[in-house]
């Protein structure tokens, strides 16, 4: 099955292969939004952008930067909402 699956994206183009990963990626947060959204239906769009970045960079980050971006993201979500 493997060998099948590099077959077939061997025989892609670059320009194809791009497209389904950008279609992957497209997925993957429509996933996690929806799964964020039925714990929280009330969620504000700054909570769950907020939200977004710990599920995909939280583990990259120490706690003090966490707390800068996550305070930056609010400033910035404040700011366009005003």
């Amino acid at each position: 099955m493997e060998q099948k699956f590099h077959e077939l994206l061997a025989s892609k183009s670059p320009e194809e292969r791009l497209l389904m990963a950008c279609s992957m990626g497209d997925s993957t947060r429509y996933l996690v939004i929806r799964s964020i959204r039925e714990k929280n239906p009330n969620i504000s769009k700054a909570d769950l952008m907020k939200e977004l970045f710990l599920i995909y960079y939280g583990k990259d980050f120490s706690s003090t930067e966490k707390e800068k971006i996550l305070k930056s993201l609010e400033d910035y979500l404040t700011k366009e909402n005003s």
